[in-house]
């Protein structure tokens, strides 16, 4: 490692220089037979190295690390989590939304129909909960675990795990089912016996960068029998285009459409191919951006600008990444994403200014009627101030109806017009019915 001793001697002085030698020492001692023990002090040395920006602005990291380890900077890539870290810390952003947003996800990996019960008001928002994802095994080392994502929809348990690597993951899966079941666990009040209720489990693959044959199903036994098979659902986002996406209800995954590109990005071994590829992915992150836009009826405000921003994030990672910052440079992609989401607000709430003027209007002059039909100045009074109090309701229920209205025409189900509107079913049968009629 000749390369890393002349490091050292430009970055220390000898006193250092001989305890990094005794260090790597003991290092060398601890990891040379346990893979898991050096990813660990990667990892631990590139978050102590990240967390000290005095030190760390003076330093290659990779380099440093390589050093006091003894193994090429290479490896220490390898290892690092510094890169998947930052990329989990993004798509963990897309389930902190509306259930709205995430509910359709839910519902594609577990076979359930939670987003249309919310819709129609039979689950609420008390009625789904964020659950710790950290856990210290209590074993000689106290390891801690770190699960993406754990829920309770009322009485039910689900975990989601989201992966750049299209490995197996059975082993954790155990581990994180047993974890949970364990933070979640009650007595039975029928045997008094401890009831450890495993999560039911999936896996969202970002890319299909090698090939997996084994499942990430496992069984538990007792006794040389087997008590019971826990399925792990999975996602590839590599099998769904943008459209397979908004038909499935998967509008907070929207923005990870893009990755499939990386892969590619990596292989590439010509800067024509990785100019190819980077208009490709232009390309598809301007129609996410065209197609976010268009959900206004579907999400609520907040949602769509999270969209827009895990996409302006993942942007600039692809951008740094792979482009030397040239998409920012050039302005290939022309906007910064706070100006997007503030242009995006902007006209929805000057549409819905608009709505409500024309409402207030429709309420005043309502009211304005009924008060010099009664005669009654309080009846003046009144129809005015029931007219500005629900003059911006009915107008939004009005523009509901005329949607439904047109829908019904063009032969849409009426179970998507009452996720489009909000209407309730008896509403809009009462509506079919007056078409049919007419």
């Amino acid at each position: 490692m000749k390369n890393n001793t002349e490091y050292t001697e430009k970055i220390l002085d000898s006193s250092a220089q001989e305890a990094v030698f005794n260090l790597r020492e003991v290092i060398d001692n601890t990891t040379k037979d346990n893979a898991e023990d050096l990813k660990d002090l990667v990892r631990v040395l590139e978050k102590l190295f990240d967390n000290n920006k005095a030190i760390a602005q003076f330093l290659d990291i990779d380099k440093t690390i390589a050093h006091l380890l003894n193994i090429s900077e290479d490896k220490v890539k390898k290892l690092s989590n510094r890169e998947n870290a930052k990329l989990d810390a993004i798509m963990k952003k897309l389930f902190e939304t509306s259930p709205r947003m995430f509910l359709g996800t839910i519902d594609n990996l577990y076979e359930t129909n939670y987003r249309q019960q919310y819709l129609t008001g039979r689950l609420v928002d008390s009625d789904i909960k964020f659950l710790p994802t950290e856990f210290v095994r209590e074993t000689f080392r106290f390891e801690m675990l770190k699960a993406d994502i754990s829920l309770q929809i009322k009485n039910n348990y689900y975990q989601i795990e989201i992966q750049t690597s299209h490995d197996n993951m059975a082993i954790r899966f155990a581990r994180y089912g047993l974890e949970i079941g364990l933070k979640n666990c009650t007595t039975n009040p029928e045997t008094g016996a401890w009831k450890i209720e495993l999560p039911e489990q999936s896996v969202i693959y970002l890319e299909n960068n090698q090939n997996n044959p084994k499942s990430n199903d496992y069984e538990l036994w007792w006794r040389n029998e087997k008590l019971a098979t826990i399925q792990v659902k999975d996602l590839k986002i590599w099998e769904l285009d943008i459209d397979d996406m908004l038909d499935k209800k998967l509008y907070n995954l929207l923005p990870m459409s893009i990755f499939q590109y990386r892969i590619q990005l990596k292989k590439a071994t010509s800067n024509k191919e990785k100019q190819k590829i980077k208009n490709e992915f232009l390309k598809k992150a301007k129609q996410i951006l065209k197609k976010a836009k268009a959900l206004s009826t579907k999400l609520v405000d907040g949602d769509i600008d999270l969209i827009i921003t895990v996409l302006g994030e993942l942007i600039n990672y692809f951008d740094t990444r792979f482009f030397n910052g040239s998409i920012e440079r050039l302005g290939e992609f022309k906007m910064t994403f706070t100006e997007e989401i503030q242009s995006y607000r902007t006209r929805i709430n000057t549409a819905k200014a608009e709505g409500k003027a024309e409402g207030l209007a429709e309420g005043k002059a309502e009211g304005l009627a009924e008060g010099l039909e009664k005669g009654k100045a309080e009846g003046l009074a009144e129809g005015l101030e029931k007219g500005e109090a629900t003059g911006e309701a009915k107008g939004r229920v009005n523009e509901k109806i005329e949607i439904a209205k047109n829908s019904l025409k063009k032969g849409f189900e009426i179970d998507v017009i009452m996720e489009i509107t909000g209407l309730p079913e008896k509403e809009l049968k009462k509506l079919q019915a007056e078409i049919s009629q007419s």
